[in-house]
């Protein structure tokens, strides 16, 4: 059975280091963030999950739609696979979220917040792979 994924984008300069990072491991990016995001999930209990405090920094914004003042800070969209217990435990997180925190709050949000979370757990060995 092929493997549950989630469609997102990222901020244009998140994408760039995560591509560096994934370069230096032998990954495409989508595979890496797979891999980081399957890590979370495998301790998380979505009960007690916690948004970062700075994840409103990480979530990309729509921009000006009037002319000339568009910001263009999002990249392409990628497909992250995850397995069938890290995709449960991700829509389990996005449903108590929607219900206890804000009912805007999807999948993406979720995974760009969890993706936050593993950066900043990883913060040194990421600063000596680059």
């Amino acid at each position: 059975m092929a493997k549950q994924r989630f469609v997102i984008r990222l901020h244009r300069i998140t994408r760039q280091e995560l591509d560096l990072v994934a370069r230096k491991q032998g990954h495409l990016t989508p595979t890496f963030i797979s891999l980081a995001i399957e890590e979370m999930c495998t301790d998380l209990d979505p009960m007690s999950y916690d948004l970062h405090p700075d994840s409103e920094v990480f979530q990309l914004k729509r921009g000006n739609k009037r002319k000339g003042t568009t910001k263009i800070n999002a990249d392409r969209q990628m497909s992250v696979y995850l397995s069938d217990s890290a995709y449960e435990t991700v829509s389990t997180v996005v449903d108590i979220l929607k219900r206890e925190v804000d009912k805007s709050i999807g999948a993406t949000f979720v995974i760009r917040d969890m993706l936050f979370h593993w950066m900043e757990k990883h913060q040194d060995s990421l600063s000596e792979i680059k």
